[in-house]
């Protein structure tokens, strides 16, 4: 294959690609070189081959530049890499116990903000320029319309998760060597702080 791929360097990354690779019966295997962060865009051809990008963002912007890109969307690969949730928030089991009411004022108000996104996408776009005012507007602005009908597009409500996922990604992880034993996926999540619905 001979292919550079981009990326953390992360075990992660190799196992999402071997898998991948194998599905679609290819052969060989990419030569991994670690880029990190930055304008993954530019370094594509320059740097690396091939790079996991955020759509909402990269893809988006590589349409505003008129850079073709060949695109695999993972979730046409979740029979073989299962799903799984990103981004997620996390806090301590300590906060938890200590400060429940902190982390549900925490999750109410960014459920809020996540809320308005979705139903005022245009008005959530101009408050992130106003605070980001050294990226381009059209790139947050088309972002942002990609993004609104996607925020809890297979939830009932915004940042709900279902245990089946963690399960899958958690049997998944443990078959490719990357954790050292079995996920407790009911230990690994809650939905208990997430506002009411009214």
């Amino acid at each position: 294959m001979g292919k550079r791929y981009g990326g953390w360097g992360l075990p992660i990354e190799r196992a999402i690609l071997e898998t991948l690779i194998k599905a679609d019966q290819g052969k060989g295997e990419p030569r991994y070189v670690q880029i990190g962060s930055g304008d993954l865009l530019r370094m594509l051809g320059r740097d690396a081959d091939f790079v996991q990008i955020f759509y909402a963002w990269q893809g988006i912007e590589a349409k505003l530049r008129k850079l073709p890109l060949q695109i695999i969307s993972m979730s046409d690969y979740f029979a073989v890499v299962p799903d799984y949730y990103t981004p997620v928030i996390i806090t301590s089991e300590k906060k938890l116990r200590t400060d429940p009411q902190l982390v549900r004022k925490f999750m109410a108000a960014t459920a809020k903000g996540y809320e308005f996104a979705e139903k005022h996408p245009r008005q959530a776009a101009e408050i992130l320029i106003k605070h980001l005012p050294d990226t381009d507007p059209q790139l947050i602005k088309d972002s942002q319309k990609w993004l609104s009908p996607r925020y809890r597009a297979d939830a009932p409500r915004w940042g709900e998760q279902k245990l089946e996922v963690w399960e899958n990604f958690g049997n998944w992880l443990l078959k490719n060597k990357l954790i050292e034993g079995k996920l407790d996926a009911k230990r690994a999540f809650t939905n208990d702080f997430l506002p009411k619905e009214d």
